[in-house]
C-alpha cells in the first residue's frame, strides 16, 4: 500500500508545489479556458480534479494542471492491485469481522513494539545508551535489535494510527459532527461586484489549504462559493468575496484525517518510503523472531539421553539462544567420547539421579540480571536437595562493554560455592564476546581434568 502514494507522487498529475500555487492564479486560467466551472477538488492522491463546461459546451471532469488549468488526464479507476491490497489490509475480505481482526492485530503490534522498546532499553542499560553499540551474539539477534532501534518509533506510529482508525470504524470514539451553516439570518448582497481572482480570501489561499470548492450554480445573490479547507468549511459571497459563514471542522474528523495520512503516507513520498521500509522490517522481525525461537526449542529437544540416565548435566542460561550453541557443541564432543550428557535450561534445574558433574554455561542479561530462561535457578537451587554430592564448573559469557560483566555467572558461582551439595571442579571462567577459542581451551581443560579420552568409531 505504501507504493500507491509513491506512484501518485511521481505522476504527471500530481501537484508538486501545492503550497506555492495560488487559488486566484488558478481561477484566472480557468476563466480563460472554460465557459463555466462547477467544482475544484484536490483528491486524496493530490491530483487537481476539475468539473467544468468546456468552450465546446461539453460537461467534463478530469485531472488538470494546477498552474494552467489545462487537461492532463481522464479520471481513472484505482489500480486493481492497490484495491486488492487495501481491502486485504483493512478487512482480509471478511467485512466487519475482518476489520475487527485487523484492529486487534494493530493493537497487539503496538504492545509488541512498546515491549520491544522496553527490552532494548533494558539490554542497552538505559535510554541514554539506546543507540550504543550492540554486542553481536548472532546474526538474527544482532539485526533484530539493530533494525528495531531504527524502526520501533515508526512501527508504534503505524500501530497507534491503525488502532485509532479501527476504533473509529466501530464507533468507539467520539462521533464526528457534520458541518452545518446557519444561513437563516444572513443578509446576502450582490454589490459591490468584484472579479473572483481579486477576492482577498482567494488571493491568500494556496492549493495545499483546499480540499474542494463548489462554485455557485447561478448568478442569484443567494448562491455562493462553498470552500472545504483542511480545518474549516467556509461560505463566501460570490460577488464580493466576503466570508458569510465559517465553521471549524470538529476535532474527531481532524484526528481521523491526521491518523489516516500518517498510516497511509498520503501527502508525502518520503513518509511513504519510510512506511515501506518499516513494513519490511516487520517482516524481518517476524522471521528472525521465529528463527531464534525455533533455534532455542531445537537446542532443548536434541537430547539423546534422558536426565535421570546422565552423569553429566549441562544447564544453559541464554537470552537469545547463542549460549545453547556452545552447550550443544560440547555435548556432542562428550557423547562422542562415550559420555551420557543432558542439556537443559537453567530454570529447569531438578533432582538428577546420576549426576556427578554439573556444568553451567550462562550469559548475563541487561544490568547484571539473569537471562529469561534462568530467572528461577537460584531459588530452585536453594530449595532442591540432590541425592548425592556433585562437582560443578561454571562458564560465564558476556561483554566487557558492560559494567556488570558476567554478573549473573558470578552470582551463580557464589551460590554453588556456598552450598554443601557441590564442589568446585574448575574455577569460574568468564569469556568476553563469546570467544570460541577461549571456550575451546576451557573445554580441553575440563576434559583433561576428567581424564576423558576420545573413542574412535569403527
Amino acid at each position: 500500500m505504501s507504493f500507491e502514494p509513491i506512484q501518485n507522487g511521481l505522476s504527471a498529475c500530481h501537484i508538486d508545489r501545492a503550497d506555492e500555487n495560488s487559488l486566484s492564479d488558478l481561477l484566472v486560467q480557468l476563466e480563460k479556458r472554460y465557459d463555466e466551472v462547477f467544482e475544484i477538488k484536490i483528491e486524496e492522491n493530490e491530483f487537481l480534479q476539475l468539473s467544468v463546461i468546456t468552450k465546446d459546451g461539453n460537461f467534463e471532469t478530469f485531472y488538470a494542471d494546477p498552474e494552467t488549468g489545462a487537461k492532463l488526464a481522464e479520471i481513472k479507476e484505482r489500480s486493481e492491485l492497490f484495491v486488492f491490497a487495501r481491502t486485504l489490509h483493512r478487512s482480509l475480505f471478511l467485512g466487519d469481522s475482518g476489520r475487527l481482526i485487523i484492529g486487534i492485530t494493530a493493537f497487539l503490534l503496538l504492545l509488541i513494539a512498546v515491549s520491544g522498546t522496553v527490552l532494548i532499553v533494558k539490554r542497552q542499560l538505559g535510554i541514554k545508551h539506546f543507540f550504543k553499540r550492540i554486542t553481536r551474539d548472532n546474526f538474527y539477534q544482532y539485526w533484530h535489535i539493530w533494525i528495531g532501534r531504527l524502526s520501533l518509533v515508526i512501527i508504534i506510529i503505524i500501530s497507534v494510527t491503525g488502532s485509532y482508525l479501527s476504533m473509529d470504524r466501530f464507533g468507539l470514539l467520539p462521533e464526528k459532527q457534520k458541518v452545518q451553516h446557519d444561513l437563516s439570518s444572513i443578509s446576502f448582497t450582490d454589490s459591490p461586484v468584484m472579479k473572483k481572482e481579486r477576492f482577498e480570501l482567494f488571493q491568500t489561499l494556496r492549493l495545499s489549504d483546499i480540499q474542494s470548492i463548489q462554485f455557485p450554480f447561478s448568478p442569484e445573490k443567494e448562491d455562493y462559493f462553498q470552500l472545504k479547507l483542511m480545518e474549516k468549511d467556509i461560505i463566501v459571497n460570490q460577488f464580493n468575496g466576503r466570508v458569510i459563514s465559517s465553521e471549524r471542522i470538529d476535532n474527531a474528523t481532524l484526528w481521523e484525517t491526521f491518523s489516516y495520512n500518517l498510516h497511509t503516507g498520503k501527502g508525502s513520498v518520503i513518509w511513504s518510503i519510510v512506511l515501506c521500509l518499516a513494513s519490511l522490517s516487520i517482516l524481518f522481525f517476524i522471521f528472525s523472531g521465529f528463527k531464534m525461537t525455533f533455534k532455542r526449542l531445537k537446542g532443548k529437544k536434541e537430547n539423546p539421553f534422558k536426565a535421570n540416565k546422565s552423569r553429566i548435566i549441562i544447564l544453559v542460561g541464554s537470552q537469545g539462544g547463542a549460549t545453547f550453541r556452545f552447550a550443544k557443541e560440547f555435548q556432542k564432543q562428550l557423547i562422542q567420547s562415550g559420555q551420557k550428557v543432558f542439556v537443559d535450561d537453567l530454570s529447569s534445574y531438578e533432582v538428577y539421579d546420576r549426576m556427578e558433574q554439573l556444568i553451567i554455561l550462562t550469559s548475563t542479561y541487561g544490568d547484571g540480571e539473569a537471562p529469561t530462561n534462568s530467572k528461577e535457578f537460584l531459588q530452585r537451587f536453594g530449595e532442591i536437595q540432590q541425592k548425592k554430592k556433585f562437582n560443578h564448573a561454571i562458564v560465564g559469557f558476556g561483554s566487557t562493554d558492560y559494567l556488570k560483566f558476567c554478573q549473573f555467572a558470578k552470582d551463580v558461582s557464589f551460590a554453588l560455592e556456598q552450598s554443601d551439595q557441590s564442589k568446585t571442579f574448575l574455577p569460574l571462567k568468564l569469556i568476553n564476546k563469546q570467544s570460541v577459542s577461549e571456550f575451546e581451551n576451557w573445554c580441553l581443560e575440563w576434559i583433561t581434568q576428567m581424564q576423558i579420552t576420545s573413542k574412535k568409531r569403527s
